[in-house]
Parts: C-alpha cells; sequence; structure tokens
C-alpha cells in the first residue's frame, strides 16, 4: 500500500504537533470513506441488486485495489487525500469474532486508515475487548459524545486535527444515543453517553478557534438524524456518516452541510473531493464519486488476501460445512418476500413448541442466497450467540410490541398477524386479548429490553430451554420447512 504523505501526517496528529504547512493555496483534499464493515472479509452476492444472478461486490481486498489506483490518481493531480471510516468495523464473518476483532485492525492499519469513528457495534466484545483489539492500531478511534466513567487512559479521543495539504481539518465523531437500547448492557458497562447535539457543539466551537479551517463529522447516528444534526450543529462542513447504512450515490446539501454514506459492508468506497474557496479556505467546490466494488472489475489485493488466508484455513473444516439447501433467497429487507427474521421467528418459535416468535431484524446481519448453504454463510448471517428464550407475556404487551416493531420495520414475527380491521389475531384465527398471557419465543437481547422493546422485560416464568437462535435456524432448515408464506 502507498503511503508517503497519509502516514507522515499521521505521526503528527499521534504526537500532537502541527505538520509543516505546504506553501501557497490548499490543494484539493479528497476524503476517502466507509462506514459498517461488519467484519466482511470477502466478496458477497448483491442480492439487493437483485435475486437472479447478483454480482459478487465488496471486500478488502477489492477495497485495497481500488484505494491503490485512486490515492496514486489524487497525488498525481496534485492533490492529498485521507482515509476515514464512520464506525462498526466488528461482528460478521467467523474468523473476525474468533479474534474479537483484532483482525480487523490488522486490516486497517494495511488499508492505512488514518481515523476511525466508535459504532455500537465495536462494543460487541465489551470495552477490555475493544481495548484488546486496539492494541497495535496505528489509528486513532474518535467518539464525541462518549466518555469513560473512570480515570484510565481512554480509547478513543473527542476529536482530532489533521493538518494537510494547506488544510486544517478538525474531526469528530458521533455515536448514536440508541447505544444503551442496541447493545447488551454490560457490554457498555463503565461507558457514559452524553447527548449528541451538546457534545458537538462544544467540540466544533473548539476546533474552530484552534484555527480549523474544515471540520468533518464522522457519525454514526443514522441518516436521519445526521439531516438533523447540520441544521442544529454549526460550524460543520461535511458529515461522513454510518449506522443506517443509506446508499447516497452523491451527496446532499442541508444548510450548507455536505451529507454522505455508503451501503456499508465493504459494497462501496466514497470518494468526496474538497477545492478550496477564495482565499484558500473554506469549500469552493466539491465532487463526489460512490464507487460499487465489483469482483468482476477489480483484482483482489494480495497483500489483504494473504492476511486473511491463514486467519481461516484453520476454520474451514467448519464453515465450510454443509448447511443445507435454501429453495429461495433469505432477504434481509424482504421486498414483499418473507423476511430473514420472520423466518427466524418461525425457528424459534417451533424449536421451543410455542405458538408465538419474534426476531429483532438487527441481529440478521446479511442476506442467504438460493442453493447449497454452508456453515460460515450461516455464522456470517447470524453471527451473535443469542440465546432462545421463552416466556409469558400478556396481550396488552404483546400487541403494544407488535405494532411498534412491524410499524418500525424492527420485529418479525411468527404466529401473529394483523387482519384488515388492524385486530391483532393468533394463526388460529382467535383475537389476541389484552388481559390474557401468551407464550413466545423470544431471545436474550430482547429479554433485556434490546432495541428498547421493554415488553419482554416484564415476561414471566422466562427461561432458555432451545439452545441458540441459530441452531434452531440450522434445525428449522434440516426438517425441510418452507418460509413464511408471502405478505
Amino acid at each position: 500500500m502507498q503511503v508517503g504523505v497519509a502516514a507522515m501526517m499521521l505521526l503528527a496528529i499521534w504526537a500532537g504537533k502541527a505538520w509543516p504547512q505546504e506553501a501557497g493555496a490548499s490543494r484539493p483534499l479528497t476524503l476517502f470513506h466507509t462506514n459498517d464493515w461488519h467484519g466482511t472479509i470477502a466478496p458477497t452476492p448483491a442480492l439487493w441488486m437483485g435475486v437472479a444472478d447478483p454480482p459478487l461486490v465488496g471486500g478488502p481486498g477489492l477495497l485495497a485495489t481500488l484505494l491503490r489506483q485512486r490515492k496514486f490518481a489524487t497525488l498525481a493531480g496534485g492533490g492529498r487525500y485521507l482515509l476515514v471510516d464512520a464506525g462498526d468495523r466488528f461482528q460478521g464473518a467467523p474468523v473476525v469474532n474468533l479474534s474479537r476483532g483484532r483482525l480487523m485492525t490488522e486490516l486497517y492499519n494495511l488499508l492505512g486508515y488514518t481515523l476511525v469513528a466508535l459504532g455500537n457495534h465495536d462494543f460487541d466484545y465489551d470495552l477490555a475487548g475493544l481495548r484488546a483489539a486496539q492494541q497495535g492500531a496505528r489509528f486513532p478511534l474518535l467518539c464525541t459524545n462518549l466518555r469513560l466513567a473512570t480515570a484510565s487512559a481512554s480509547l478513543w479521543r473527542a476529536s482530532a486535527i489533521a493538518p494537510i495539504g494547506g488544510w486544517r481539518v478538525g474531526f469528530v465523531a458521533a455515536m448514536t444515543e440508541d447505544l444503551p437500547r442496541i447493545t447488551f448492557p454490560r457490554n457498555i458497562d463503565g461507558v457514559r453517553l452524553e447527548p449528541v447535539i451538546p457534545a458537538l457543539r462544544r467540540e466544533v466551537a473548539r476546533l474552530r478557534e484552534k484555527g480549523c479551517d474544515l471540520v468533518v463529522l464522522l457519525s454514526h447516528c443514522g441518516h436521519p438524524y445526521d439531516l438533523l444534526l447540520a441544521v442544529a450543529v454549526p460550524g460543520l462542513d461535511v458529515i461522513l456518516g454510518g449506522h443506517s447504512q443509506d446508499q447516497l450515490d452523491q451527496p446532499r446539501q442541508i444548510n450548507g452541510v455536505w451529507i454522505v454514506q455508503t451501503r456499508g459492508y465493504g459494497s462501496h468506497l466514497g470518494e468526496m473531493t474538497i477545492y478550496s474557496g477564495p482565499g484558500g479556505k473554506g469549500i469552493g467546490r466539491l465532487e463526489y464519486r460512490s464507487h460499487l466494488l465489483e469482483a468482476g472489475r477489480l483484482r483482489s489485493d494480495p497483500a489483504v488476501d494473504e492476511l486473511f488466508a491463514s486467519a481461516t484455513a484453520a476454520l474451514r473444516s467448519v464453515t465450510e460445512r454443509s448447511a443445507g439447501t435454501l429453495p429461495e433467497p433469505l432477504l434481509r429487507n424482504a421486498n414483499g418476500r418473507p423476511s430473514f427474521a420472520a423466518v427466524i421467528a418461525r425457528a424459534v418459535a417451533r424449536q421451543s413448541g410455542v405458538p408465538i416468535g419474534v426476531f429483532h431484524c438487527g441481529g440478521v446481519r446479511s442476506d442467504l442466497p438460493a442453493g447449497p448453504l454452508t456453515i460460515g454463510q450461516v455464522l456470517t448471517a447470524l453471527p451473535f450467540d443469542h440465546v432462545v428464550v421463552t416466556g409469558e407475556l400478556s396481550g396488552a404487551d404483546l400487541a403494544a410490541a407488535f405494532h411498534r416493531g412491524t410499524s418500525l420495520g424492527s420485529l418479525a414475527w411468527a404466529g401473529l398477524e394483523q387482519d384488515p380491521t388492524g385486530q391483532i389475531r393468533l394463526e388460529s384465527g382467535a383475537a389476541l386479548e389484552p388481559s390474557q398471557r401468551y407464550r413466545v419465543a423470544f431471545n436474550d437481547f430482547l429479554a433485556q429490553g434490546g432495541d428498547g422493546f421493554v415488553e419482554f422485560t416484564r415476561a414471566t416464568g422466562a427461561r432458555d430451554p432451545s439452545g441458540l437462535v441459530r441452531e434452531a435456524f440450522l434445525a428449522y432448515l434440516a426438517a425441510g420447512l418452507p418460509a413464511p408464506p408471502h405478505p
């Protein structure tokens, strides 16, 4: 990988010293950006482009090749560049989980990231796991609205300043305020979350006082919230987003702030080139390209391939084992088909021997194509070791969770449906009675009120008789049972 200017600048950031400014007007500055890698280590079928013969896209090997090409083109044109990420490196491939994230740190070192924002999944191995995974990292972590409760050395910074190409670029980063709802409490024990807007206002003002002529937010709050931040936080110039994985082929401009994001999972590389305004300061002109990483058009980088080859070799006896055959694809975003999460809901209900099942859609991390399936694909799609839990919930709590979960698209159900009048009914056709109690299969994440569904914390007689959610899915697949009926 090409280093040169970027490597020297990174040393300046770590040392807290200003790298000597180049004389004359600011050079064109390119911000290469990614988000929501989620442990993706290889190209995957782009089922979101169509279920019939989807192309293979993404993966760090293709990214490394394209990055090298685009970095050289930037430097040849007299520009300078930075490579940044808007959070969520972890989870995904079994080899990444086995390393508890350390493999992603090695990858980010190899790719030459300058700065990386924290995402909620960076805490999937808890705070100690994050600290261990960050050992040897050649890039700092950023998060402006998170603090450690103790006085121990922090793993991340509130902001950073990168002097490069005549620019003085300030970076801040924001964590979604949903963190306590979407993460196991034990994983963020010792972490204090501050509201995003006041934290950013304070830090952005400080960066401007330090002479930054460009301020960039690495946001792990989701695109809808980024639109609000563009209005609510004075002094921002650019928001490089993450968390919601909204693919923006061209940036949106709100209140003078340019906002972009990629689909994530290593599928795209964003490239934003900024030309200075009058007097060499501010944004005079901006160009943007979102590169789809297609396996048919790019060759994988040998150094990246070597990094993963040795790590994955020992797991092949497990990951390449057959898990059965899928007659049709299972998609996270179903677009009229039964969703992957709905199949999981049916699987946990069957495994537990209860009439109602529910699964949170965020627990599914990738699509599965039709045809022969491997254990490795299942582990990638369902990387969390969620445990199946059963308990009794009142009809009133079930109705509240059902309405909110379906309207938000965050819960999938088996054994419950809504009729044309809005009445929630059991699969038998009987109406859901508010005062009656019903046996339901869910999981340990929901049992702790995950995703804000406090209704499941009120379950009585809760127990975990059925093992892992992943095992329930494999048993369902082995039984050859059908997907839920089409809506």
